[in-house]
């Protein structure tokens, strides 16, 4: 539990202190992951992400919906794994 509030606490932060800045262009990659049949935040309305970088964009769209069965999780957990090696 302490693990969790830990990365709430510190995504709430980035919220609270970020201002966007939509003429400034992110230096990185950038993976995305969305469930194909996700009615709150489809894969078509991630796909902004692409250019909000001047680094490389890749979407993953993975079966099921907004919150992700054992399955999907371990797909997600195996693709951060691999781009981190």
């Amino acid at each position: 539990m302490d693990e969790i509030v830990a990365t709430l606490r510190a995504d709430l932060t980035v919220l609270s202190t970020h201002t966007y800045q939509p003429d400034v262009l992110l230096d990185i990659p950038i993976t995305a992951f969305a469930g194909a049949a996700d009615e709150e935040s489809s894969p078509q309305q991630q796909e902004p992400w692409g250019e909000e970088t001047t680094g490389p964009f890749v979407m993953n769209v993975i079966d099921g919906g907004h919150f992700l069965d054992a399955n999907a999780t371990r797909l997600v957990i195996d693709a951060i794994s691999e781009d981190l090696r």
